[in-house]
């Protein structure tokens, strides 16, 4: 449960956002000034919390709540999204779903093209219901690997869900091997497939 402070903010970013419909409906990238308004008014519930939009395509458009991956926010995010009220022509939706793996996005300079990609699974011996994950990018400069981590990780949330994405608990990147499946990589969009696999050989008691 939100604590008091919290359910006033929320309450007070509700109606804040739904007091200014036409400025919410001509929103459609994060370069127009209202997205950072919007962003701010949010983020007076905590700075961990960030949204993202549908585009308009003549039907209800989509305002997804979401933590970025941080689990410890999932309670806050739904919470968030369950006091929404009626906004016309939209919906609400908390934590992003899963749109598959047929999509790219760039990063910092870094064209990040799911379907290029491929993981190696990485388990530890004394805890092998953990899962890591070796990400294999093309064109990576190993020197752009540690900035390139967070841009993978919205990768991972857009195309597996966030909730299912929580279930990887490391992520490291690599260029692609010459020859990736000799060394053990699996193409990247086989990996919600995988990771019903581990989460069945590695059930949550």
């Amino acid at each position: 449960m939100p604590t008091s402070a919290t359910a006033r903010s929320i309450t007070a970013f509700w109606r804040w956002l739904a007091d200014r419909p036409e400025h919410l409906a001509a929103l459609v990238h994060p370069q127009q000034p209202f997205w950072d308004e919007v962003l701010g008014r949010l983020q007076r519930i905590d700075d961990g919390l960030f949204f993202e939009l549908s585009e308009p395509d003549g039907l209800a458009r989509e305002l997804v709540l979401t933590a970025r991956g941080d689990s410890r926010l999932f309670p806050l995010v739904e919470a968030v999204a369950a006091q929404a009220p009626r906004l016309p022509g939209w919906t609400v939706i908390a934590l992003k779903p899963a749109q598959g793996f047929d999509f790219s996005t760039d990063f910092e300079g870094l064209r990040l093209e799911p379907r290029r990609m491929w993981f190696l699974p990485l388990t530890h011996r004394e805890a092998p219901a953990a899962l890591g994950l070796r990400v294999a990018v093309p064109d990576l400069d190993p020197k752009q690997a540690a900035d390139a981590r967070s841009g993978v990780w919205v990768v991972l949330d857009t195309a597996l869900g966030e909730r299912e994405a929580e279930a990887i608990q490391h992520l490291e990147l690599c260029p692609v091997p010459a020859a990736p499946e000799q060394a053990g990589f699996i193409e990247l969009p086989e990996l919600a497939r995988y990771l019903d696999h581990h989460r069945r050989r590695h059930p949550r008691s």
